[in-house]
């Protein structure tokens, strides 16, 4: 029964996985993008710009790890790469220069919420630290507490930790 399982999944999977699937992604990916930001600019909602485009950006990545897939699979990467060197270096430092300059677009979208996050989880890999076997059901908030005073009493919080601390 399992390798049926397995059989079907891998059936579906690799009629995914093809070329005209992709394709087909990203010109939803396209019009999707025109038409949302034709509706942002029309209704003012609290959806921003930045907003909607981030989410169709790690969409079209989605597309692009698909693309990449294909590609593994048929062997079609590796020879694309040993014919094209300097082809594939400007590819992957597009790639690679895309997903930091992305990556950091998006730090500082939510930059007070990323160093809360931070800040939550220092605090908590110090907890797990002192207290390895858990701390019962029910107890973290008040353990997360102590540790969180203990850290400001303490004096090694930024004024950034402090100003996010209670959000």
């Amino acid at each position: 029964m399992w390798n049926i399982i397995k059989y079907l999944l891998k059936k579906i999977l690799d009629l995914l996985f093809v070329i005209p699937f992709s394709a087909i992604l990203f010109t939803v990916l396209i019009f999707g993008l025109t038409s949302l930001l034709f509706i942002n600019f029309i209704h003012s909602s609290e959806v921003t710009t930045k907003q909607v485009l981030f989410t169709w950006m790690a969409a079209a990545g989605g597309c692009g790890f698909v693309l990449l897939y294909f590609f593994v699979k048929n062997r079609k990467l590796k020879t694309f790469i040993v014919h094209n060197k300097t082809k594939s270096i400007l590819i992957a430092s597009v790639i690679i220069l895309s997903i930091v300059s992305v990556g950091y677009s998006a730090y500082q979208l939510k930059k007070d919420s990323a160093d809360g996050r931070a800040l939550i989880w220092k605090n908590t890999f110090e907890l797990i630290r002192q207290n390895p076997m858990g701390v019962r059901l029910g107890n973290y908030s008040g353990s997360y507490g102590h540790i969180q005073a203990a850290y400001f009493a303490a004096g090694k919080a930024t004024e950034d930790e402090a100003r996010v601390a209670g959000n």
